[in-house]
Formats: structure tokens, C-alpha cells, sequence
């Protein structure tokens, strides 16, 4: 796997290779963002195509660029109630009709990952996937703390669902990667901003 840092700002995008080919993780900000990513992927892994592009939930930042995909023929890999979004997000409504859709089912294992879809109080429809392998995490709105690592001093809700989420699937973990801001949440970080708010 791949982790491309600071795209459009403080994005940040994943790229995973398998047998078929790449899965992008990750489509933010705008059609020429996702192109300048495909560029980079493309001088990187010349011989490799890609076929997928995930999106963890259907929040206008973290959609924006999958039209530049869903036009190429790359297949949409996201949650139902996420698809049904997309097939209705006014910026897409000309093209749409053609493009490829894969919904995810909670704790399925697709192409070498596992993609978990916890009910939470962020978004109805939102997921967050798995490396095993790497035992990395990458997530939208899920969890946010500053690159510094520094605690934040409020909690939000959709972090203590998220965090109690691992907890209780005992999911092993070395790293959570933001789609946007900190891209290196250790778990003693995670741990101790768990344990200032909700501790013994």
C-alpha cells in the first residue's frame, strides 16, 4: 500500500495494489485534484491500473472528486446508504447514470482489506477500512486530533462511538490515517485522548 500525503491541502489519499490492479482510497475536493493523483499514481506504478476508488461516506468534501473516476469507468466502493447519496448528489446527476457501484457490507473482506460500517451519530452511511497486513486504519470524520498530537479538549460524539467501536471489535491496530488532518494516530495518542474524557 501507498499513502499520499497532503493532497489539496491537508487531504490525504491511500492506494492499495492487487492482482487486478489499484484501489484508491480517498476522493476529495474536485475532479482535478483526483487527476492530479491519478498523474502521481500513474508515474509511480506505470503498468497498473486503476480499477477502484473508495469513498467513506458521502459528505460533499469527501466526494467531489469521484466524478473524475465515475466518468473514467472506476468502480465506486462505498456503503449503500453512501451510494444512494451519490445517485443523488445534484454535481453528478449528468453522468452518473453510468457509473459502477460496489456496495460494502459491515466487516467485509474485499481485496485484501476489511471495511467496517459501526452505527454512529456522524453520518448515517459511513465506513472506515482495515489493512491487516500493515494493521493501518484509514477513516473519514471518524476521529480528528491535531498533527501535533496534542489532546484536544472536547470530545465529539462520533470519536467516542469510534474508539469504543475498536475496543470492543479488538481490532489491532499501529496506525489510523485521517482522510484529512493528522495522518498518524499512534494508539497510546488515541488511548490517552479516550482516557482524559471517558477514563476511570
Amino acid at each position: 500500500i501507498y499513502l499520499i500525503n497532503y493532497v489539496s491541502g491537508d487531504r490525504h489519499v491511500m492506494v492499495k495494489e492487487d492482482e487486478t490492479g489499484l484501489t484508491v482510497f480517498g476522493a476529495p475536493s474536485s475532479p482535478k485534484v483526483s487527476q492530479q493523483v491519478t498523474s502521481l499514481i500513474q508515474r509511480h506504478l506505470p503498468d497498473k491500473a486503476i480499477h477502484s476508488v473508495y469513498v467513506t461516506h458521502a459528505h460533499s468534501d469527501h466526494i467531489r472528486g469521484l466524478s473524475f473516476y465515475g466518468e473514467r469507468g472506476v468502480k465506486i466502493i462505498a456503503d449503500s446508504y453512501t451510494i444512494a447519496a451519490l445517485k443523488n448528489y445534484p454535481a453528478f446527476k449528468q453522468t452518473i447514470a453510468n457509473w459502477k457501484f460496489e456496495a460494502i457490507q459491515h466487516k467485509q473482506n474485499l481485496n485484501g482489506v476489511t471495511y467496517y460500517v459501526p452505527k454512529n451519530s456522524h453520518s448515517k452511511g459511513q465506513s472506515f477500512v482495515y489493512f491487516p497486513e500493515q494493521a493501518f486504519i484509514y477513516q473519514g470524520d471518524f476521529l480528528e486530533i491535531p498533527f501535533d498530537n496534542s489532546l484536544p479538549s472536547h470530545m465529539a460524539d462520533v470519536e467516542k462511538e469510534f474508539i469504543e467501536f475498536l475496543k470492543t471489535e479488538r481490532i489491532p491496530y499501529e496506525r489510523i490515517i485521517g482522510h484529512h488532518r493528522n495522518n498518524n494516530m499512534k494508539p497510546d495518542i488515541v488511548n490517552r485522548y479516550y482516557d482524559k474524557h471517558h477514563g476511570p
